[in-house]
């Protein structure tokens, strides 16, 4: 079991996905779904936090999809919150801290979490968009073997 720590805003504001929404709660809610939609997080049974920072009147934990959602407070940024919950762990290693803040990543990493950066955490979203070669188009090794002996004796002219 793998426990993700993701850094909310850090995410929203990386994610060109995201900027084109047009109030901050409809850009939390896109980001849960994505996470929640693509099962980003690998296994359901990784627990994972995703942490915003937050007004005093929003501070609240709460349970959406299958991960929890924390607001801080005035008094307490996010990355203040995500280097207090590595400390506090049992097993730091077990934590993966989600952000591209150089500053919170090197922090996490002293106390022996691991970090994944923001393109790193969504690239299964991005690669299950790209195009493949159809496999009809794909060489098998005997044919590879083929034109390279061919290209070899073209280039070193080996007639």
């Amino acid at each position: 079991m793998l426990y993700y720590i993701i850094d909310g805003y850090n995410l929203i504001n990386s994610l060109p996905l995201l900027k084109n929404k047009s109030s901050l709660e409809e850009k939390r809610r896109s980001l849960l779904n994505l996470i929640s939609k693509y099962k980003l997080t690998g296994s359901p049974h990784n627990k994972v936090m995703i942490v915003f920072d937050g007004k005093d009147e929003f501070t609240r934990f709460q349970k959406v999809f299958d991960f929890e959602v924390v607001f801080t407070n005035n008094k307490e940024k996010a990355d203040d919150f995500i280097i207090k919950k590595v400390e506090e762990s049992k097993n730091p290693r077990i934590i993966i801290v989600v952000s591209d803040d150089r500053e919170l990543c090197f922090k996490v990493k002293r106390r022996r979490a691991l970090t994944l950066s923001v393109k790193d955490f969504f690239a299964p979203l991005f690669r299950k968009n790209e195009k493949r070669v159809p496999d009809k188009f794909m060489l098998s090794p005997k044919q590879i073997k083929m034109i390279n002996q061919e290209l070899k004796r073209l280039w070193l002219r080996e007639d």
